[in-house]
């Protein structure tokens, strides 16, 4: 200090290395203040962080009162705040951007590396200020841009922005216009109802930045323009635009499916936004259509209706369904869930094509879905119908159905009301092959997705035992075959199940052919049965590849049986026999057989005649309904197995009745 003790004058200087105050630090700051009576000049103040710096200097005259009444911040300001006059300049010079949220709230999620100057004048009740910024990766979180650069005045209390370009992917987009803003040292800034005009034009924005607006959006990609004028007063603000988009990409939230080739065209303005047309496209013939409204209530959500049309549109999830459809949709706003509006979807799906992988007949895994907490985006009430081409593929199953349902996701629960009917299938139980002649689902939501069933289904086996068939003792006849017939009805989860056969034999002997009995050896067994093992890994080779072969030839061939004339393929005796079946339609089944050369091994003397080994067959087989079917069969005889005079080729029709007490 110094001077007369009327009149004296004072100075500071002041360095300090990683400097903090309330938990924020930078590296470097460094001031250099001097003062007498009025006034207070701010000779350099440097900020260092990480590279970058920001530099001021700057002078506040004519003070209305010669010295502040205290030396804390705000009675400094108070005596600053009614100054005469001011001028200075504050230079920044690569700032980092991002830890100014640690110290201003707002600034939270912002990022880049500032360049500028801004220089100020008039006095601190009415400041002039001009600025000339620059910042590269600039933006909010993850969407940044390049490039942005400003250039902006503020003068009389107006606000003039002369340019401001955000360079995005070398897209130069434009902001320019003026506003009423009230700004003074120590007050807080305010902005008064007088006239404002904006114009913004993008030419070619990125869609990253629609998640951000639209929460529904999971992600996106592609380009849009939008050119907008915004004018009116500031509290009764008048917007125009409209906005293109062409070649865009989005993928709904939690959802897997992606809409390629996203065109739309929208016009807004400060009470709606109305989408014209929208076309998008996923995969090959996947087509999407849709027109709506959003009405807006000072720029804040009011609510909305989407008319949305799908044609040959994929939907899937994983481990649950997959699925081609035609629907026509209505979206608007539905209620809150855990605060947060959700969108209403109704209307009706037509099946073209379509696979359940969720077993319902599970109830372990029916019960771990119904426990799962996975966070709901859309809620819906929709009519699905199918006339066929409804497959449902548990673990040990393939069926087609037709279908007539009503699903609703609400809230808290998964709704499903309506039947299911059978157009073709068939399903493993205990390693056996059944074909399903009938089979109808209802689902009344009386116990979740817990259908009542009523089935009809039957297989074909060959019996271990002689005294199991009528017509008394094989001898050396091949074995006769067996129809076993099951009846299941009652909820999926604990159905009701009869077993009954061709030969009436009773459950304890149905059950005792379908498991055990193929592994013991009766009396004049003519399938082997030596090694239990063998013969269940080959019944399991079977079932598997007859599952695999229906998924690869999408159910044309669903069929698939190696074996032996004589036993099991691994341990039997004679020629290796492929037989490979399927489904004509729900009516017809066929299946051929084919002797393979050159794998043949010894028979056993057990085996009797060979007259009966066949070189191929085929055999067609057509159920008039569930009681009355017919077969025919058409073998060719093995060379060198034939009798004198016996012709090699065999024709046999049978008509077959099933009687059910």
């Amino acid at each position: 200090m110094s001077g007369p003790t009327a009149d004296p004058a004072w100075s500071f200087d002041g360095r300090a290395s990683h400097p903090g105050f309330g938990g924020h630090r930078c590296d470097t700051l460094s001031v250099s203040l001097s003062g007498r009576r009025h006034a207070l000049e701010l000779h350099d103040l440097l900020f260092g962080l990480d590279s970058g710096s920001a530099r001021a200097h700057g002078s506040v005259r004519e003070a209305a009162r010669p010295w502040p009444d205290s030396l804390t911040g705000t009675a400094v300001v108070r005596w600053l705040q009614d100054a005469g006059a001011w001028s200075g300049e504050v230079q920044a010079n690569r700032l980092t951007v991002s830890h100014l949220g640690a110290l201003v709230t707002p600034a939270e999620g912002w990022g880049g590396v500032l360049d500028g100057k801004l220089s100020i004048g008039g006095s601190p009740a009415r400041p002039e200020l001009e600025l000339d910024a620059s910042a590269d990766d600039f933006g909010w979180r993850d969407y940044r841009a390049q490039r942005v650069e400003t250039r902006a005045s503020y003068h009389d209390g107006t606000l003039d922005v002369t340019r401001a370009l955000v360079t995005m992917q070398d897209v130069v987009s434009t902001v320019s216009g003026h506003m009423p803003l009230r700004l003074a040292l120590g007050r807080e800034p305010a902005v008064p109802d007088a006239a404002m005009d904006w114009n913004v034009d993008v030419p070619r924005g990125d869609l990253r930045l629609l998640p951000a607006l639209v929460p529904l959006i999971q992600s996106a990609r592609g380009r849009f323009d939008l050119a907008a004028t915004l004018r009116g007063t500031t509290r009764h603000p008048r917007i125009d635009g409209r906005a293109h988009i062409r070649e865009g990409v989005a993928r709904p939230a939690g959802r897997e499916e992606v809409l390629e080739n996203v065109y739309a065209d929208l016009r807004f303005d400060e009470s709606r936004v109305l989408l014209d047309t929208l076309s998008a496209q996923q995969g090959r013939t996947g087509r999407v259509w849709s027109r709506g409204a959003v009405e807006l209530n000072g720029f804040a959500l009011k609510n909305y209706r989407f008319d949305l049309k799908m044609r040959d549109f994929a939907s899937s999830q994983e481990g649950l369904y997959a699925m081609l459809f035609d629907g026509d949709f209505t979206v608007v706003d539905g209620p809150r869930v855990q605060g947060v509006r959700l969108p209403m979807v109704t209307g009706d799906v037509q099946l073209r094509k379509g696979v359940v992988e969720f077993d319902f007949a599970n109830q372990s895994e029916v019960q771990r879905r119904a426990a799962t907490t996975e966070p709901l985006y859309w809620l819906y009430k929709i009519h699905l119908g199918a006339i066929s081409n409804l497959r449902w593929r548990p673990p040990d199953g393939d069926m087609e159905f037709d279908a007539d349902l009503d699903l609703e996701q609400t809230p808290d629960s998964l709704l499903i009301y309506g039947e299911m009917h059978l157009v073709k299938g068939h399903y493993f139980f205990l390693s056996n092959r059944f074909n399903v002649s009938q089979a109808d689902l209802t689902f009344d939501n009386q116990k979740g997705v817990d259908p009542t069933l009523d089935i009809y289904a039957d297989t074909r086996i060959k019996p271990s035992r002689s005294e199991l068939s009528k017509g008394g003792n094989w001898g050396s006849a091949p074995p006769p075959v067996e129809t076993i017939y099951a009846h299941l009805n009652g909820r999926s989860s604990a159905p009701n199940i009869l077993l009954s056969s061709s030969s009436v034999w009773d459950q304890k002997e149905i059950l005792g052919e379908l498991t055990y009995g193929r592994f013991t050896a009766g009396d004049n067994v003519l399938t082997s049965a030596a090694d239990p093992l063998q013969n269940y890994l080959t019944r399991q080779i079977s079932n598997q590849l007859s599952r695999d072969l229906s998924k690869y030839f999408n159910d044309a061939v669903n069929e698939w049986e190696v074996s032996r004339d004589q036993g099991e393929l691994f341990n039997g005796g004679g020629a290796v026999i492929m037989s490979i079946g399927g489904d004509f339609n729900s009516k017809t089944s066929w299946r051929y057989s084919q002797h393979l050369p050159g794998l043949d091994r010894p028979i056993t003397a057990s085996f009797g005649a060979t007259t009966s080994l066949f070189d191929r067959d085929v055999e067609l087989d057509y159920r008039i309904n569930r009681f009355i079917y017919a077969t025919t069969e058409l073998t060719q005889r093995r060379l060198g197995t034939l009798l004198p005079g016996q012709n090699n080729t065999d024709f046999n029709v049978n008509l077959k009745a099933r009687w059910e007490y």
